[in-house]
């Protein structure tokens, strides 16, 4: 099932778009092992100039992945000097599970920002009772090099498909 021909073999001209698959992980406070946070710190009303930058930066493809909202925090940031290096949300779905939204600044990736920002956002959401979910593609070695050093225990792998619109 996680071959996009046999998918689209199956369901014919009803494919719009396969996504995946993509790397599901959890972690509660058993599973995470914190990297050092480099300053994160939650983001406020002031850093909007520099989230907006970010995102430009970024591109619309990296920032929608994310899932950053400013107007639903909690949302996180860290800096490198004066500029934002990477960002992040916590996003929650239902009682306890906080989804874990990052991108990091193409200039940037690599240095450990990401992970820094992933690591202060899930020991904020374990001390809130919450269990950690990631998700990203399994394409991207980077982010899921993130999630499986901080500790996140691979769940499934999974598939989006999206369907053509009616007429």
């Amino acid at each position: 099932m996680f071959d996009v021909n046999v998918l689209r073999k199956l369901l014919g001209p009803a494919v719009d778009q396969v996504i995946g698959p993509a790397w599901l992980g959890y972690a509660d406070t058993s599973d995470l092992r914190p990297a050092p946070t480099l300053g994160t710190r939650l983001l406020t009303d002031q850093d909007l100039p520099e989230l907006q930058r970010l995102a430009t930066d970024c591109g619309p493809t990296a920032w929608e992945h994310s899932g950053i909202d400013p107007a639903r925090p909690p949302v996180f940031g860290c800096f490198a000097g004066e500029r934002l290096a990477a960002a992040g949300m916590l996003e929650r779905w239902g009682d306890r599970l906080l989804h874990v939204g990052v991108v990091t600044h193409p200039g940037y990736r690599g240095c450990g920002y990401g992970k820094a920002v992933v690591s202060a956002m899930s020991t904020y959401g374990l001390a809130t009772g919450g269990v950690m979910q990631y998700r990203t593609l399994q394409a991207n070695l980077p982010s899921v090099g993130i999630a499986r050093a901080l500790g996140f225990q691979r769940f499934a792998l999974t598939l989006a498909v999206r369907l053509t619109p009616p007429g």
